[in-house]
C-alpha cells in the first residue's frame, strides 16, 4: 500500500506545475533560467511569464551556481551575497511565498531571505542574530517569530491576507505558526522592489544558503491550492 501510494503522489504532483494557479508574480527555479558569468549569477530569470526577473550587475554581490545542490538538483548558492528585482511589483493584499532552501550554520547575524519595501512597512521574511528563529513581517503592524532552523532542505512558505486578517507559515507542508489578528498591517502598495537575500541591497545579506526554488503569488492561496504546490515542490527536489 505504501509504494502505491507514493507512485500516486508523484503521478498527481507531476501533472500539476505552479503556472496553473491564478496570481503567480514571480518563480524562480535553479534547475533553468539561471544566467551567470563563470559561476557568478547575473540574472535569474522568471517562469511564470511576468517580466520580473532578479538581476545582480556588481561581482562581489552576486551569488554563485552550479556548485550548491539539493538531492542533486542545481541550487542558487548565497553566501553574503543578493538579487534585485529588475522591475516592481503589483499591489498586494495578500501574498503567498514559498521557498526551497537549505542553509548552514547561525552566521551570529541578521539575514534577510526576501524583502518586499523597506522599514517600517516591509514585507521579508529573515533570520534573526544568533536567534535560532524566522520572522516574518508584514506591513509595518505585524510581525511573527517562529522557533524553525535547520540545516536540512526544507519546502517553507508563507501566506497572508489582510482582508482576512490571517497569517501562516509552514514548513514541509506542517503549520509551524498563525495569527488571525495582523494588527494594523497595510496592504503592499504598488511599485514595490523585491530584494532577494538582502534587507534593500547589500545590507543583511543571506549567508551560506542554497536556493533550489522560490515562488510568489500576490494572493492567499486556498488549502488546496497550497498543498498542490508544497507536492509539486517535495516531489521535484525529492523532499517527501
Amino acid at each position: 500500500m505504501g509504494s502505491l501510494l507514493t507512485l500516486y503522489h508523484r503521478l498527481t504532483s507531476s501533472a500539476f506545475s505552479p503556472a496553473d494557479l491564478s496570481g503567480g508574480a514571480l518563480w524562480l527555479d535553479a534547475t533553468v533560467g539561471v544566467e551567470d558569468t563563470s559561476g557568478s549569477v547575473t540574472q535569474w530569470n522568471d517562469k511564470f511569464g511576468t517580466g520580473v526577473d532578479m538581476v545582480q550587475a556588481v561581482g562581489g554581490d552576486q551569488p554563485t551556481t552550479g556548485i550548491a545542490t539539493i538531492n542533486g538538483l542545481n541550487a542558487v548558492d548565497f553566501n553574503n551575497n543578493d538579487m534585485t528585482s529588475s522591475t516592481t511589483f503589483g499591489a498586494m493584499d495578500g501574498q503567498t511565498v514559498f521557498y526551497v532552501s537549505t542553509t548552514g550554520a547561525d552566521s551570529g547575524s541578521v539575514q534577510k531571505l526576501y524583502n518586499f519595501g523597506s522599514f517600517p512597512t516591509e514585507y521579508l521574511l529573515e533570520m534573526p542574530a544568533n536567534g535560532g528563529d524566522l520572522v516574518s513581517k508584514i506591513g509595518g503592524g505585524f510581525s511573527s517569530t517562529y522557533a524553525y532552523w535547520t540545516t536540512s532542505p526544507r519546502v517553507g512558505a508563507v501566506r497572508w491576507s489582510i482582508t482576512d486578517d490571517t497569517f501562516e507559515a509552514f514548513e514541509n507542508g506542517v503549520e509551524v505558526a498563525s495569527s488571525t489578528d495582523l494588527g494594523s498591517a497595510i496592504p503592499m502598495a504598488a511599485g514595490k522592489t523585491l530584494f532577494l537575500g538582502s534587507a534593500n541591497g547589500s545590507a543583511q545579506q543571506l549567508s551560506t544558503t542554497a536556493i533550489g526554488e522560490f515562488l510568489i503569488y500576490d494572493r492567499k492561496l486556498t488549502d488546496t491550492e497550497m498543498a498542490q504546490v508544497t507536492t509539486y515542490l517535495q516531489n521535484k527536489w525529492g523532499l517527501l
